[in-house]
């Protein structure tokens, strides 16, 4: 969390702020593009988890897509990184590792009830953070990938609810 409100801290700056000089869009290019690993990281970390924890299938299959979905997104950043010479963050954040950790103590139904609700709150936030950079980055190629990743974002937020509300 401290992480999403860093970024928004930031990204209200070059909102209010237009004639930012480059140093700080690039920074805040940088911080974007170090958010969306972990972020990558955590749901294939925690989509690993609900491969065995789950109860239901539905939840077991999101998991795969998760795992699938954020890894080709991930290399894709770590493309745009490697050109840019930013080196990405290979820990989880202290939120994500508590979620986890929540997550990790649970199985079954009520394994799925957190599981479904973390995705959603994830991705909310996720959609957020990728529609504001896709707008205000002056990289066209971080523009293209933040824009291209929304519409799955967008799905994996659809399954994550449909799912929460089969598991009711």
């Amino acid at each position: 969390m401290a992480q999403v409100k860093g970024f928004l801290v930031a990204l209200m700056g070059v909102l209010l702020c237009p004639h930012l000089g480059v140093a700080e869009t690039i920074a805040l290019d940088e911080r974007f593009m170090k958010d969306a690993a972990r972020g990558n990281a955590a749901e294939m970390q925690m989509g690993e988890l609900a491969k065995t924890k789950a109860a239901s299938a539905g939840v077991r299959n999101f998991a795969e897509r998760l795992i699938a979905d954020h890894s080709q997104a991930n290399s894709k950043l770590k493309e745009l990184a490697n050109k840019r010479n930013i080196e990405l963050p290979a820990e989880l954040s202290v939120a994500q590792k508590s979620h986890f950790s929540m997550l990790e103590g649970l199985s079954g139904t009520a394994f799925d009830s957190a599981f479904t609700t973390h995705m959603i709150n994830d991705h909310q936030q996720d959609i957020a953070n990728f529609e504001k950079h896709a707008d205000v980055t002056q990289d066209t190629e971080l523009k293209a990938f933040a824009t291209s990743t929304l519409p799955t974002l967008r799905e994996h937020l659809s399954i994550a609810k449909q799912l929460k509300s089969d598991t009711k």
